[in-house]
């Protein structure tokens, strides 16, 4: 309500903020003060340029609409990452033994989760000192300790997202609630936005994962479906210290006495304004396609829609009624893989933790898929593969 007296607010979403665009995340906001200044002080730009790649890892991480500047900010600093990448970004790609073409997608899932490990699980400096570095074997020396967080963050990850599914299961109460909120004294306060985000792939509602400190809660929050959440977090205003975010992704903070009450508020607020539709799992598909127009030139019409975010998804087809000419296989125990036919030969599909719908189905009969097409590039040979979104027994079959 009352902005403090400072020289200058960057925010695009204050009222009275004439500025056209109003989707940047923070670093967005940060690279257009220092545009600006350049500008105003008659410096050279060059260098702004060159960190693009920083700045679209940025955005991708933030999970921002990939609209207006954020698509040109994302696609200039991917055509750096692909070509010249700064150094701290090439040797994380050499660490995570990538080497492909960088999508969004490689921005999200092999940049953005090693770099936040190090604040997540100790201190962030350590990635802020990879990012400027400019000696390779300092680089090198800041990747291998980085990595080492990641691998610690990833077995809290899993540990504390079983801890927390685990309390639902055993409750009637949380489990047929519109929201989760849950805390705990014993979580790691680094991981508990990826904890929600692992809670909502099991029961599909807005999520807020909570770390209590001293009698202090501090909590991430994520949304599904078109959901509002910080709308409902701001109608809670009133039990909080402090929160912060945008449509889909939220912080906030507040005493441990107010916890029970902010439950109550936040599953009224979440009940009277959500969409059913958003509570359900649901995939957007494109449309039906013939598994025989799955080729590079369809690939290659498609990747000029990139890059693919919020509000810019990568579209989802679906091919129905498709026979396997080998049953399916589980990578690692979570993955399911298989083959499909088409003109051009076979194509691999690959469904990251899809264990249960390796289980439920029987492959034996007809079945039909949602996917994306991407590329897998390994040892400079290029393969059309899908990833898949769903898989269900055709309905001749069910």
């Amino acid at each position: 309500e009352v902005l403090p007296p400072a020289v200058a607010i960057l925010n695009p979403k204050q009222p009275d903020c004439n500025y056209p665009y109003k989707e940047l995340c923070g670093c967005g906001v940060g690279f257009k003060l220092m545009t600006a200044l350049t500008e105003k002080l008659n410096l050279p730009q060059e260098f702004l340029f060159e960190n693009l790649d920083l700045l679209a890892t940025a955005i991708a991480a933030d999970i921002v609409p990939m609209t207006g500047e954020n698509r040109v900010f994302v696609r200039l600093g991917l055509e750096k990452v692909n070509k010249n990448p700064s150094l701290g970004l090439a040797m994380l790609k050499q660490k995570a033994s990538f080497d492909g073409v960088m999508n969004v997608r490689g921005l999200v899932f092999v940049f953005a989760p090693r770099i936040n490990a190090a604040g997540r699980i100790y201190h962030a400096k350590a990635a802020v000192e990879l990012l400027i570095a400019e000696d390779q074997e300092y680089a090198r020396t800041l990747a291998d300790k980085i990595d080492v967080y990641n691998q610690e963050r990833r077995v809290l990850d899993k540990e504390i997202t079983e801890s927390a599914l685990e309390i639902i299961r055993k409750s009637d109460f949380l489990i047929n609630k519109k929201t989760t909120v849950l805390a705990d004294s014993n979580w790691h306060k680094g991981v508990v936005g990826i904890v929600a985000s692992r809670c909502i792939e099991q029961y599909h509602r807005p999520t807020i994962i909570f770390k209590e400190t001293d009698g202090y809660l501090t909590g991430s929050a994520r949304s599904v479906g078109n959901f509002d959440v910080l709308k409902a977090i701001e109608k809670c205003d009133y039990l909080l210290d402090k929160y912060g975010g945008h449509k889909f992704a939220a912080g906030l903070s507040l005493p441990e006495a107010n916890f029970d009450a902010f439950c109550t508020e936040f599953e009224k607020q979440v009940a009277i304004t959500i969409d059913p539709l958003d509570l359900q799992e649901t995939i957007s598909i494109e449309q039906e396609l013939d598994p025989n127009r799955i080729n590079f030139n369809f690939y290659h019409l498609i990747s000029r829609l990139e890059p693919f975010g919020p509000q810019n998804m990568q579209p989802i087809f679906m091919t129905k009624n498709i026979t396997l000419k080998s049953l399916p296989i589980l990578l690692k125990k979570e993955h399911l893989k298989f083959s499909i036919d088409n003109k051009q030969g076979l194509i691999d599909c690959i469904g990251f933790g899809m264990k249960d719908e390796f289980a439920e189905i029987d492959y034996t009969k007809e079945i039909d898929i949602a996917y994306t097409i991407e590329i897998n590039e390994y040892m400079s040979t290029k393969k059309l593969q899908l990833m898949l979104k769903a898989v269900r027994q055709s309905e001749s079959h069910s």
